[in-house]
């Protein structure tokens, strides 16, 4: 007798495993949806961005400037602006890897959600990185762009060789911070970042005088934050590039570099403990 063919029971199909995306490819996914979320909030993460560092230039560079007229043989205006364009990527980049960073961690559980899809932890890390670089990266070309509207850059084809390294150095100052956000169990100990990293950072790294004014212990201090390096480089390409000796420049490069990978390295090892550990 012929059983019928609606009778026979169908073999279960056979489930594919999500294929794996490539890095690159979960890196911009989780870039953009950063993107789509801050372009929710434009105008106002806009005039912060934006805003305070140009307070700062003009408030440094016009009323300092009035009072200190040259440094060396350059206009302190013109002298303050890479510092000025070095200082607002720097907090901008450490504000948007830690606090920022810490309330998708651990407010959202953004990447308790993202862990869910076939990406990993150091992919998470790399976005959160490259989108803190990105924002820094908005406000520094806002400084630059405002710079070469008042005459403030001597050598105004250079901005556009300086942008890359100042991405770079970002993504420095953006793997610190994630680093800090690491460790950090709430809110409040971010006071000891900004304390005793970003405000040592804007007062000593060379971004209103030579770091060389200070007492040499404080020389020391400023030289472990790469934000001097970097000062170091893009102040001379955007006034004197003749100035700038190759050799300091990859130095300078190297440890700028060295110190992101380190810190890219630290909060993958301690975010691992906090989400996988438990």
């Amino acid at each position: 007798m012929t059983t019928p063919v609606s009778s026979i029971r169908k073999s279960p199909s056979i489930v594919t495993p999500l294929a794996q995306p490539s890095f690159l490819n979960s890196v911009g996914a989780m870039w953009w949806r950063n993107l789509k979320v801050w372009m929710a909030h434009f105008w106002p993460s806009m005039t912060g961005s934006f805003a305070q560092p140009l307070l700062f230039l003009f408030a440094f560079g016009f009323g300092l400037g009035a009072v200190i007229d040259q440094m060396g043989n350059t206009s302190y205006l013109v002298y303050v602006l890479p510092g000025i364009v070095a200082n607002a990527v720097f907090f901008q980049a450490s504000f948007e890897g830690s606090i920022s960073a810490f309330s998708r961690f651990h407010l959202q559980k953004t990447y308790n959600a993202i862990l869910a899809a076939p990406v990993s932890l150091f992919e998470i890390l790399v976005a959160e990185a490259v989108w803190a670089a990105t924002k820094a990266l908005v406000s520094g070309i806002a400084v630059l762009i405002v710079g070469l509207a008042i005459g403030a850059i001597p050598h105004p084809m250079m901005v556009i060789a300086v942008i890359p390294y100042i991405f770079l150095c970002c993504l420095s100052f953006a793997t610190f911070s994630l680093f800090i956000m690491a460790y950090a169990k709430g809110y409040e100990f971010f006071s000891y970042f900004f304390t005793f990293w970003v405000t040592p950072a804007f007062l000593f790294c060379g971004v209103f005088f030579e770091v060389d004014r200070f007492p040499e212990w404080v020389q020391y201090i400023a030289w472990s934050i790469p934000m001097t390096q970097m000062i170091h480089v893009i102040r001379p390409m955007l006034i004197a590039p003749e100035t700038l000796e190759l050799s300091t420049a990859t130095l300078y490069t190297v440890y700028v570099v060295v110190f992101g990978v380190v810190s890219l390295w630290l909060p993958h090892r301690q975010l691992s403990k906090r989400l996988f550990d438990k």
